[in-house]
Formats: C-alpha cells, structure tokens, sequence
C-alpha cells in the first residue's frame, strides 16, 4: 500500500495472526483480543529489559483495557479531517499518526461507512459496517483490523454489488446453508514487536529465529 515502504511496519516477509471464531457481537471480539494482548504484556514484563525505552509504560498500556473505542466519524474528527472533506476513504498516514499520538493505550476504531472497506461485513440497521482497527498509540499505526461477517447470504449479494464485485456464490450458499455467524480479525506480528520494543523502525530489530532475508535486513541497522 502507498507509504508502507517507509513506515516501519514490516519485515520482507509479512507476518499475520488470523483469529476466527463464532461471535455475534463485537464488543466479544474487543473483550478477547484486550485479554490476549493483556496476558502477553503480562508475560512480558518480568523478562523485558525497560533500557530506559519505556517498555513498562507500553506494556501497562497493553494492559489497560478496556480500551477505548471511538467511531469512524470521530477518527477523522480527531485527526483533523473537515466537515467538507470526503467523509467516507480511510484514514491516510499522516492522519493515522495524528490520531494515534492522541491516545496512551491502545484504542478501537469501529462502525465504519460502506465504502471504506473493500471487504465484506456486517451492516448495522444505521447502515454503518461492523469492522474495527485495532490501533496501538504513540504513532505506531494500525496492529489488527477485522469485523463481524454478513448475517446472511442476502447481505454478501447487496454488498458485493455495491462494491463493484460479484457475489461469493461459495460464502452466500455456506452461510445460508450453515446460519454460523462468525467474526474475527488479521493481527501484525510484526508491528507489535515493534511497538513493544519501542522501535522506530521493525528492520531496527533481529529476528533471532529468522536465518533468511529478515535477519540480514535487521542485521545491517542494528
């Protein structure tokens, strides 16, 4: 995507963490992703050495939930976008940063306008999707992005149509056939590391696992 070059975020080989499960409301999936996150900080903090680097406030910060949670609408108030600028294209970079810096801890940015996205979610009787981003603070940007699934095979059909697409015929016969709701969100390995250990740049660290591109890519800034 525009910008991710230079954004610190990623290593040669992008790393994700893909959480799916039943769930038919999403104030489920923020309780469990904050206790994940909670137990990892938890985990961490007695092994972490702090360097004067503010580990320990980032991980209280992982430990805080739960987190708090703004609309879409007022992400973009937040990060300074006018009344009379488009109110439906996503967060650019420079935004993503002045909203991010605004907040301690991590935070939700949730009921999104169709359009947004260019995946298919839940709709609200407000007409806005159920999809979230999971934002780390301290201009760090994005670490997990995700939403609940379509109720129903009618809901995959009207938002395919409205997105310029076709149908899944596969996903609206499943869910049909099925009735399983679900919800779930992708997770950036890497852009947590990074958030964790305070670094500008994921390529400023060694994947001490890693023996291919990855580590000669860290090795060179270290």
């Amino acid at each position: 995507m525009e910008g991710e070059e230079t954004s610190g975020r990623h290593l040669y080989t992008f790393f994700q963490v893909v959480v799916e499960w039943r769930a038919v409301d999403a104030n489920e999936v923020f309780t469990v992703t904050e206790g994940i996150l909670g137990g990892l900080a938890r985990h961490l903090e007695p092994i972490l050495p702090d360097e004067g680097r503010g580990a320990g406030e980032r991980l209280a910060g992982l430990r805080s939930g739960p987190y708090p949670r703004i609309s879409f609408a007022e992400a973009l108030t937040l990060a300074g976008r006018g009344s009379r600028e488009p109110q439906n294209t996503d967060l650019t970079h420079e935004e993503e940063r002045i909203l991010t810096e605004k907040f301690t801890s991590p935070f939700w940015i949730h009921r999104y306008p169709l359009g947004v996205r260019d995946s298919l979610y839940q709709q609200g009787e407000d007409g806005l999707q159920e999809t979230y981003d999971l934002m780390l603070p301290a201009g760090h940007g994005e670490l997990a992005t995700g939403g609940l699934r379509p109720k129903d095979a009618n809901e995959i059909a009207e938002q395919s149509r409205l997105l310029g697409g076709e149908p899944n015929r596969v996903y609206a016969e499943w869910k049909k056939r099925s009735g399983i709701q679900t919800a779930g969100f992708g997770l950036g390995l890497e852009r947590l590391v990074r958030h964790i250990a305070g670094a500008d740049s994921v390529l400023d660290l060694l994947a001490a696992h890693d023996s291919g591109p990855n580590r000669r890519i860290g090795s060179g800034r270290q």
